[in-house]
């Protein structure tokens, strides 16, 4: 016994041949007609002999040429306009400089020599680890304390506000790094009056 089958009226084969085909001319109007790679619709017959009606029909439909796209009536992509220097927060500033004229020599400023593992700290841990350590060494050891020559601050008072405002991090950003750093022991915090804190670098030896 034979199981039914639905005849494909022409129709139908029409309108699965141009879907195909419209698909096709929408990914080769946005690849452009500089594209490397253009896409067409080839149909290859199969093993069984004679074709059959309904593959010889497909066969007309999909060789049919496709229509040209109307790429002219697309507007442009809209391009993004370069940053404005003048709209850059101070540490976009100073990526900025640091793209145009290149890094500052020692000569020239203030130099931070900070421990060789923030390496390992600065590729392994998340931002906002990194960003805390590293803003504590700057603002401790970072700083000469004018105390005698060399000497350097050991201590750093820091509140995620002054994250906020230097934008570097959010406010939630800079708490998650000071909790995470302060848990796996990079840093170490103690109080400054009744509600505050100074923190700096956990030194070996130091515990």
């Amino acid at each position: 016994m034979s199981e039914p089958r639905i005849p494909f009226k022409f129709g139908d084969l029409k309108r699965v041949g141009d879907r195909t085909q419209e698909y096709i001319d929408r990914v080769n109007a946005a690849l452009g007609p500089n594209a490397t790679v253009h896409f067409s619709v080839e149909v290859i017959p199969g093993p069984g002999t004679p074709e059959t009606p309904a593959a010889h029909t497909i066969a007309q439909i999909l060789r049919q040429p496709s229509q040209p796209t109307d790429t002219a009536a697309k507007p442009p992509r809209r391009q993004r306009p370069e940053a404005d220097p003048a709209s850059y927060s101070p540490i976009q500033h100073i990526l900025y400089s640091l793209q145009r004229f290149g890094w500052t020599h020692p000569s020239q400023g203030n130099f931070l020599t900070i421990p060789k593992e923030f390496e390992a700290v600065l590729l392994l841990e998340t931002k906002a680890v990194a960003a805390v350590v590293w803003e504590i060494a700057q603002q401790s050891i970072g700083w000469a304390d004018g105390r005698e020559p060399g000497s350097r601050r050991e201590w750093a008072p820091l509140t995620t506000r002054h994250f906020e405002r230097a934008k570097k991090l959010s406010g939630a950003q800079a708490q998650r790094g000071i909790t995470r750093a302060l848990a796996k022991g990079y840093i170490e915090r103690r109080k400054l009056g009744a509600r505050r804190f100074e923190y700096r670098l956990r030194w070996k030896g130091s515990n």
